[in-house]
Parts: C-alpha cells; structure tokens; sequence
C-alpha cells in the first residue's frame, strides 16, 4: 500500500480537491499544514519544505519517500486515477477535465477578487463579470447536465469532476457570503448533486471534521 504525504498551508484552498478524494477512496495520508506566520516569517521549516518542493510551491504530494508531484490539478488527476475517479474511457476522462477546467477558471477569477485586487471599482467589474457571465455559463452547463438528481456529472460513479464542483460551492460561499443565495440559488440540480456527494461515505466524515478554515 502506497504512503501518501500531501503537504500545503493551513487552508483549504488548492488541496482541498485532493483532500475530497483521500475522502472519498478511504485512503489514509499525512495532511501536513504549514501555519501561515511560518510563511510570513521565513521559518526554517517552511524554507526546508520549499526548498524540496518543485517549482517552490504547494500543494506537494509525496508518495513512498520517491515520488514528488507539485501543482494541484496535477496532484488530482493522479489521485483520480489511483483511485479510480477519473473516469471509465479516455471520453470520460476528457469530460472530467473539461468540468475541472471549466471550475478553475471560476476559481482563477474568484482568487483574484478576493485576493489580488484592492481597487474597488476594478472589484466590482470583476463581480459583475462573474455574475452575469462567467460563473452562469458554467452553472448553466452543469444545471443541465444533471437533470437527473441522482446523477453524477461525468458516467455513473463519482468522479474528481464531481468533487471539483462540490468545493467549487464552498468558494462561493466564503467569497460572497451576502450573495452566494442569490446566484446559487436557481440551480436546484446542482445543489442536489452538492448535497448528494456531500453525504457520501468518507467525505460526509471528512466535512464534519476538517479543520475551520476562512479559506
């Protein structure tokens, strides 16, 4: 059995993905979390793992001390398909990429607002695109998709297509906390599939005992 180590800062953020699908394989790993003030302070452990880290980033997954994986989308792919959640067919596995992708984008905006810009009018158009375009045309997309309540967005089984949108959610959420209701609201397919996926064995567990992150 392989020995997982999946190491990032102390937040959800981008390994919350891969954190969903430990969850959701019943897999046991390290979930290692680097404090934010080490960060900030430059502490020896945080340069240490940097350091080892590629590209000097987290998410790092370290599987049986002789493989390192940086990048998240990486990270998830590789664990979707250790652990069978990528899809039956290369046209599934095309799909589950096209939804991940589709969420990244939305997530790439929402990093930004929250984040990166500080100027509030140059906020407020960045809302607003993600009102009334960006995030409609995916919810849009995966509303659809899912007319049956029961269904999963890529084949018959729970994929990491699945869990992207799932945590996609919870974004919103944290983000706009006054509008999240308004804008998820209309999309009851998704929120069914949200809710099925969450009270899934393992990640129901996982929901109730993660760490309260802002993030």
């Amino acid at each position: 059995m392989s020995k997982y180590r999946l190491t990032y800062f102390d937040a959800r953020g981008r390994a919350e993905v891969s954190r969903l699908l430990f969850a959701a394989a019943g897999k046991a790993y390290e979930d290692i979390r680097i404090p934010v003030s080490e960060v900030r302070n430059k502490h020896q452990d945080w340069l240490s793992i940097k350091e080892r880290a590629p590209f000097g980033q987290l998410p790092m997954l370290e599987v049986d001390d002789d493989f390192i994986l940086a990048q998240s989308h990486a990270i998830e792919r590789f664990l979707a398909r250790e652990f069978d959640m990528y899809g039956k067919d290369e046209f599934e596995r095309a799909e589950v990429d096209m939804f991940v992708q589709a969420v990244d984008d939305l997530l790439t905006s929402l990093i930004e607002y929250h984040f990166l810009v500080t100027d509030l009018a140059e906020k407020e158009t960045i809302k607003q695109k993600f009102f009334r375009y960006s995030c409609l045309n995916v919810l849009d997309a995966c509303e659809v998709r899912m007319s049956d309540p029961t269904s999963f967005l890529v084949g018959e089984s729970l994929t990491l297509a699945d869990l992207s949108l799932l945590d996609l959610r919870s974004w919103i959420q944290n983000v706009f906390p006054d509008d999240h209701v308004m804008l998820l609201g209309p999309y009851a397919n998704i929120y069914r599939h949200n809710q099925m996926v969450a009270s899934l064995p393992g990640i129901a567990e996982w929901l109730e005992k993660r760490p309260k992150t802002a993030f």
